[in-house]
């Protein structure tokens, strides 16, 4: 179902409150060309991507903010270590699918009625989505320009649970 704000949101089953605590997991685990876009971002500035990421869900309203990491981490965790963010290592992080670092970041967060969920190669959105995407009555809320689906996603908490049992 595509809103006027731009928005694919699943059934609406619940109001959406932008008032409810929400959380954020950024993936930041992955080697450059583990994921799609990383063949291209390889030579980019890392912790400037992630550090934008976060003063981005910050400025939305978004207080708890998780970023697992793997490849690098000692590095990305030294240079935003001054954030306030969480830092959560995927030790297997070679062999981790991206689900895997969602779960875990979806756990350790289970304080947040509603989570944002964000590969680290994505760093390009708005306060302005997020505030938007918070104010969507789903459970599931996708941006979406010009016809593509894209990140973040936010998801109720109520979900996870699910999304973890899926293998």
């Amino acid at each position: 179902i595509y809103d006027k704000g731009g928005f694919l949101a699943a059934e609406k089953k619940q109001k959406g409150d932008s008032r409810m605590r929400a959380g954020a997991v950024i993936a930041a685990a992955g080697t450059p060309g583990g994921f799609r876009a990383y063949d291209k971002l390889e030579n980019t500035d890392r912790s400037a991507m992630l550090r934008r990421m976060i003063h981005t869900f910050r400025r939305a309203g978004v207080e708890d903010v998780a970023v697992v990491t793997g490849d690098r981490a000692k590095e990305t965790e030294n240079s935003l270590a001054k954030l306030g963010v969480v830092f959560l290592r995927c030790g297997d992080y070679e062999a981790a699918q991206m689900i895997d670092l969602a779960v875990q970041g979806f756990q350790y967060l289970r304080n947040c009625e509603r989570l944002f969920f964000c590969p680290a190669d994505v760093p390009l959105f708005a306060e302005d989505t997020l505030k938007k995407m918070l104010l969507q009555d789903a459970p599931i809320v996708i941006p979406v320009h010009d016809g593509r689906k894209g990140h973040p996603v936010l998801i109720n908490a109520c979900l996870t649970d699910s999304i973890a049992g899926y293998q």
